[in-house]
């Protein structure tokens, strides 16, 4: 089924990042891939967002384990548009974006971070753009390095507020950043009422035999010290 090809476009896609790091752009699993991206993932785009929702779910994060830049723009605009009652298949568009390594949306990420926090949705937004900023090497891009700024003062502000689970999820992107100027925020957040509690384990269905792990336990504070 869908999380089968899902399952096989991720570990493609996977294996295509090995091999691009080697410095070998032509393999059989390329072909594969890029074969899937062509024939494959223009159905799933148009038909995400209408067929019922195990599927339509299944359909999303499947786009995204393709991590082809075509599909992502899709896959924002319908988790945009359904930010203030968002329902499974927006937290699957979320989780995919992560999915599909694609830095350039990191913008629309922030700008959703506000209206979907403290829901659910909260959730695979914070992977994703923990995921995104992880894999980006700043300086590679003019446009989403001057997101940055905006990713640290939009998490750090929300590090603030509560539900304690969220705020938990807010460090753990800062930390991801790598960016020097979340350094402020984070002495301010460790002395911030209840920062001795521990934070939880936080894991997101996406279709693969085992949830994703987003971030282990760990004591708030300590989670705060190994973002500077």
């Amino acid at each position: 089924g869908m999380d089968a090809l899902g399952r096989i476009s991720y570990s493609l896609a996977s294996s295509m990042d090995s091999w691009l790091k080697q410095g070998i752009e032509e393999h059989w699993e390329l072909d594969v891939l890029r074969e899937l991206r062509s024939s494959v993932a223009p159905e799933l785009r148009t038909r995400f967002a209408a067929e019922p929702e195990p599927l339509g779910v299944s359909m999303a994060l499947t786009l995204g384990k393709m991590r082809d830049w075509r599909s992502t723009d899709a896959l924002a605009k319908y988790a945009e548009a359904n930010a203030e009652t968002p329902d499974a298949r927006t937290h699957a568009c979320l989780a995919a974006l992560g999915l599909s390594r694609d830095s350039q949306m990191l913008g629309r990420l922030v700008a959703m971070a506000k209206p979907l926090y403290p829901s659910e949705a909260f959730t695979p937004l914070a992977y994703a753009t923990g995921e995104l900023t992880r894999h980006y090497a700043p300086g590679m891009n003019d446009e989403i390095d001057a997101v940055f700024p905006d990713i640290v003062s939009v998490f750090a502000a929300l590090a603030a507020d509560k539900p304690f689970e969220h705020q938990c999820l807010a460090v753990d992107v800062l930390r991801k950043t790598g960016d020097a100027r979340v350094t402020e925020h984070l002495y301010r957040i460790f002395e911030q009422e209840g920062a001795e509690a521990i934070c939880p384990t936080v894991s997101l269905e996406i279709g693969e035999q085992a949830p994703e792990l987003v971030v282990a336990t760990e004591p708030f504070r300590l989670r705060v010290i190994r973002g500077l």
